[in-house]
C-alpha cells in the first residue's frame, strides 16, 4: 500500500509561503479586473405632501361626477370599505387608472393590524390607464 500524502489542515502544518503569496497575487489580479459597478438610476427622496383625507376625496369625486356630496360620500365610503376588506383579506387589487396594490407585510399590534402595501402606479401615457371602471349603463 502506498503512503498517503499528509494533509496540512489536519496536521496543523502551515502552508508553504510561496503558495500563500501565489494565492494573494491571484486574488489581487482578480480584484483589479473586476467590472466597475455603476448606479443606473440614483435614489431620490420622497417628500410627503399634505394629508389627503376622506373629505378631499368626496369633494373631488363630487365635482368630477356632478353628483351631490351626500350621495358621493355614501359611494366613496362604500368603495373605501370594500378596498379595506379586500386588503385585510390579503387580496391583490388592480384599480385602473391607479394601478396594482398588494399586501407585502402584515403585523399585529395592540391597536389592530399594520399592513405594508406595495403600490405599482400605472404609467403616465398608458392607454389602459384611462379605461373606466364601469360602463355608462352601470
Amino acid at each position: 500500500m502506498a503512503a498517503k500524502t499528509p494533509n496540512p489542515k489536519k496536521q496543523g502544518n502551515k502552508p508553504d509561503a510561496s503558495l500563500v503569496q501565489a494565492r494573494a497575487a491571484r486574488v489581487a489580479a482578480g480584484a483589479a479586473s473586476a467590472p466597475q459597478l455603476t448606479v443606473v438610476q440614483p435614489a431620490s427622496a420622497v417628500v410627503a405632501g399634505p394629508m389627503f383625507k376622506m373629505k378631499d376625496i368626496v369633494d373631488k369625486a363630487s365635482v368630477k361626477s356632478g353628483v351631490n356630496k351626500k350621495d358621493t360620500r355614501a359611494a366613496v365610503e362604500a368603495a373605501v370599505e370594500a378596498m379595506f376588506e379586500a386588503l385585510a383579506a390579503g387580496a391583490e387589487m388592480n384599480l385602473p387608472p391607479m394601478g396594482r396594490m398588494k399586501v407585502v407585510k402584515e403585523k399585529a399590534t395592540p391597536n389592530g393590524k399594520v399592513l405594508t402595501v406595495k403600490v405599482r402606479l400605472a404609467a403616465a401615457g398608458n392607454p389602459k390607464a384611462k379605461t373606466p371602471l364601469a360602463n355608462d349603463e352601470d
